[in-house]
């Protein structure tokens, strides 16, 4: 044995009181869960210490189906209440993965999934902020507008499912927590640490991981080629399993650590089918992580169904006019919460005729409008994903919100589509988040698909084709990640659940 053989690897991981030396950490978990397993050099703590995490609860209900038909095929938002810990939206799942048809009249029960998020106190955990969210969560269903019933009645809890969020990228003049995402791609590699989460990524979406993946991994293999170097990825959500089963699929050594039960992080299928309900509706329900967009998300679509073989693309939302005519109710039914200042109470609004506000006079300049709005994201990103490789560039878009950003840029119109996209889906309010945080998610195949989308479903539009306003996978996320998982495994790597890492480099 050479004396190389008996030097110490670079990193050491200790979990469950077992530690083990390998090669190379990847890192694919937030900053904010790893505070007190990791000790960050000085570039690394400048780089995630300004990042303010936030915390993502969702509730499977069962409850009451609404008296009214139309009423069943609500997915309801209230933009204000985004980062309060109040529920913010309520999404019916049977409708949500149904395109045709209602509840069926025999059936007494369906099942809701509850959204809410916080801003967590210095001092929070995870077991504070969701004994708080519960509470408020408990209070405000009875007050729902279809009167879904009391919790511990009418209403029961089948699943809560939390996890620490990604960042929201605020508007200031220090830009404090957009920096990073250069920061981390100068020390990449340094320390045989390799960064990859939704953090350094710069937004939370599959998407983005996998993009900022094709942008990381050519630079690991060049400084990593030994096929069989020893690789730790903390993580065991969409980013770690990405990086173990596709972008290092050549390598042989990997082993993950996943601190939860399950892997997939934020994702989170649950089949009420396997619940034992009686007289409920059976369907997917989605608590995390949950529809795609077909053509912004294909490359990343393309390789996940390489692997799990089994599962296929659900087109949901789609158009009424291209529905058989039995079908008489509109299909894409959404609400808005609006507060009524004159009544005083909270009106749901129909989301389609409240977002089509001002497009619809403009339809025929769609096309124009889509071309502008490339034009404008190209100005300050280029054509990199999923941020800009030129920080000075993009830096304006840090300095001033969304909202008065589209506003100068001459696209108001399209406010009220994205206002529904980023504050239904959790990614902020357009007056408070940053431009250049809007730009990182809208990437102009995303923009066009919603301008054309909220159009096609008020007028015929027969030229753009008839495409699903989103798509899920018909087994569900889980199903997915659960095949990434098996394929490591395959090549003799490890995925190890309940296994907290506490990392040490060595040098």
């Amino acid at each position: 044995m050479s004396a190389s053989d008996n030097q110490q690897k670079p990193i050491t991981i200790t979990s469950n009181g077992q530690s083990e030396d390998f090669d190379v950490v990847v890192i694919a978990a937030p900053p904010k869960g790893l505070i007190g397993n990791i000790e960050y050099n000085n570039a690394e703590k400048a780089a995630f210490e300004p990042l303010n995490h936030y915390y993502f609860f969702t509730t499977l209900i069962r409850a009451r189906k609404p008296d009214q038909r139309r009423q069943q095929l609500f997915a309801v938002a209230d933009f204000k209440n985004d980062l309060t810990e109040r529920i913010q939206g309520i999404r019916e799942e049977w409708n949500a993965h149904n395109d045709y048809g209602y509840i069926p009249d025999d059936t007494e029960f369906t099942v809701y999934t509850v959204y809410q998020q916080s801003s967590p106190k210095d001092d929070d955990t995870a077991d504070t902020i969701e004994e708080r969210m519960r509470k408020i969560r408990n209070k405000e269903l009875s007050q729902n507008p279809w009167d879904l019933g009391t919790v511990g009645e009418d209403i029961k809890i089948l699943k809560e499912w939390g996890q620490w969020y990604f960042p929201h990228y605020l508007y200031t003049e220090e830009c404090a927590d957009i920096k990073h995402l250069w920061e981390v791609e100068k020390f990449q590699g340094q320390n045989n640490t390799w960064w990859v989460s939704s953090a350094a990524a710069g937004f939370e979406s599959v998407l983005s991981v996998f993009q900022y993946g094709e942008l990381v991994a050519p630079r690991f293999k060049e400084k990593h080629p030994d096929l069989n170097t020893k690789i730790a990825i903390v993580g065991g959500g969409p980013a770690g399993l990405l990086w173990g089963a596709h972008f290092l699929k050549e390598y042989t050594n990997i082993t993950v650590y996943e601190s939860t039960e399950v892997v997939g992080g934020k994702s989170c299928t649950v089949n009420t089918a396997d619940l034992g309900l009686v007289n409920t509706t059976e369907t997917l329900c989605e608590l995390g992580t949950c529809y795609m967009t077909k053509v912004a998300y294909k490359p990343l679509y393309d390789v996940l169904l390489k692997f799990d073989t089994e599962n296929s693309l659900l087109g949901l939302g789609k158009s009424p006019k291209f529905m058989p005519r039995k079908f008489d109710f509109h299909a894409e039914w959404r609400g808005v919460v609006q507060f009524n200042i004159d009544t005083q109470k909270k009106e749901i609004l129909d989301f389609n005729e409240w977002a089509a506000h001002g497009i619809l006079d403009l339809a025929e300049q769609a096309k124009e409008i889509c071309i502008t709005y490339k034009q404008v994201h190209q100005k300050y990103f280029g054509d990199r994903r999923p941020f800009p490789e030129n920080f000075t560039a993009s830096e304006p878009t840090m300095k001033i919100s969304f909202a008065d950003f589209l506003h100068q840029k001459g696209l108001s119109h399209i406010i009220p589509v994205l206002r529904y996209a980023y504050g239904h889906q959790g990614y902020g309010t357009l007056e408070t988040i940053s431009a250049f945080y809007g730009l990182l998610w809208v990437t102009p195949e995303l923009f066009s698909g919603a301008v054309i989308n909220t159009l096609e479903v008020h007028i015929p539009l027969w030229h753009y084709g008839h495409p699903s306003l989103a798509y899920a996978f018909a087994k569900g996320w889980t199903s997915v990640w659960n095949s990434l998982k098996e394929s490591i495994i395959k090549k003799n790597g490890r995925v190890l659940v309940n296994s907290p890492a506490k990392i040490v480099r060595n040098n």
